[in-house]
């Protein structure tokens, strides 16, 4: 490759693979995906990867085999058949009254109705509209629907400070996603992503076909550059980056391990994962910065240090029941998960016999730019 052309923060697939831009193949995860199972969650922190892990979901439902040819999958068993799919982005979604809230839905539900030919009905709940979506969409192309949630926590998280408004929204959303069970039958594929997993069982009711792969060891890396996948695309531009600074090769995968490797998302054995976005920027750049915390600190976030403060001396080293990793309640007044949930903070260690998880800071990029950044927002009442 002459020229590398890296994708930075670039989520659409299509974009990529079209635009000749460098691609870090994850397809395999997503036949692994689509043959074991039907309906997913995963939490990454932001800036991971988690839109252009849907995106490529998106392009491979809608049989889009040109765009995955010489990648993992396109070397498995498939029929590529289209499907229907309803993507829904919530990224943008930052609600000051439910009228608001219902508003955005709005955009997706009203083009959907439109390419069903269903006659929209402003007075029904966003749930209702959706169920009415599903059925028509299976109905009219004869295959079952896929669903792609992106940032399904977005409204909530930018509630937290309203809790009234958080709860009526809550109650949207509830009756929104209980259509992945309850129309089980007509749905092929469903896959939800989020920063944070929020009240699991108030979200999504009895929603207990819903498999949580966060946590999990085989999907460790579906989201990040593993130490293997760095060697394997990156290796010609870091040549080429340790001959512009007049470093070797090897430096440059040490600093690069140093700063913005060390993520680890599963208890039990797996690999160290780099932060895929800041590792972009600098391969870009060749300049080893703090690319990650450019990008800011979310808002919840913010507010949760002003009011609950930071535990400082146990953070480089912090102990908590594994368990207390995978659900966040809406109140968000436990800040440790949501600090490691937001990527703050990654599994160090763990002990099986007591199911409790060590934390501690990823690498040096986020040590330095929590300390710079995110210290002087503490309340100091810890």
């Amino acid at each position: 490759m002459a020229n590398l052309r890296y994708p930075i923060g670039m989520q659409s697939f299509a974009k990529i693979r079209e635009g000749g831009y460098l691609y870090v193949d994850k397809t395999g995860y997503i036949h692994d995906l689509v043959s074991n199972g039907t309906c997913y969650f995963l939490s990454r922190p932001r800036r991971f990867g988690k839109s252009l892990l849907i995106s490529t979901i998106e392009e491979f439902f809608k049989g889009n085999r040109r765009l995955f040819e010489g990648l993992a999958i396109s070397r498995q068993p498939y029929d590529w058949d289209a499907y229907p799919v309803l993507h829904i982005d919530l990224a943008g979604c930052s609600p000051d009254s439910l009228d608001r809230f219902v508003e955005y839905f709005n955009n997706f539900l009203t083009r959907w109705e439109k390419e069903y030919g269903i006659t929209t009905d402003s007075d029904k709940s966003v749930g209702i509209r959706f169920k009415d979506i599903i059925l028509c969409a299976h109905e009219q192309t004869g295959k079952p629907v896929v669903i792609l949630v992106d940032e399904y926590d977005k409204p909530l998280l930018e509630t937290v400070d309203n809790p009234e408004l958080q709860e009526r929204i809550r109650r949207e959303l509830r009756m929104f996603y209980s259509n992945l069970k309850s129309l089980d039958g007509h749905i092929r594929f469903a896959m939800l992503t989020g920063v944070t997993k929020l009240g699991h069982l108030s979200i999504f009711s009895d929603l207990n076909n819903l498999q949580d792969i966060s946590l999990s060891m085989q999907y460790n890396g579906i989201c990040g550059i593993t130490k293997e996948e760095l060697h394997e695309y990156f290796d010609e531009g870091i040549r080429k980056f340790s001959k512009n600074v007049d470093k070797t090769p090897e430096e440059i995968y040490e600093k690069l391990r140093e700063n913005y490797d060390g993520y680890h998302f599963t208890p039990k054995g797996g690999e160290d994962v780099y932060n895929p976005f800041s590792l972009l920027n600098c391969m870009s750049e060749e300049w080893f910065g703090n690319y990650w915390f450019r990008t800011g600190t979310p808002s919840f976030l913010i507010k949760m240090i002003r009011v609950e403060g930071l535990p400082l001396p146990e953070l480089a080293s912090y102990e908590i029941g594994l368990s207390s990793l995978s659900d966040v309640s809406f109140q968000l007044t436990d800040i440790i998960p949501v600090l490691y949930q937001s990527g703050y903070l990654t599994i160090k260690g763990y002990d099986e016999r007591f199911d409790i998880a060590t934390l501690g800071f990823p690498n040096k990029e986020v040590e330095n730019g929590f300390f710079n950044q995110l210290m002087p927002l503490n309340s100091g009442n810890r």
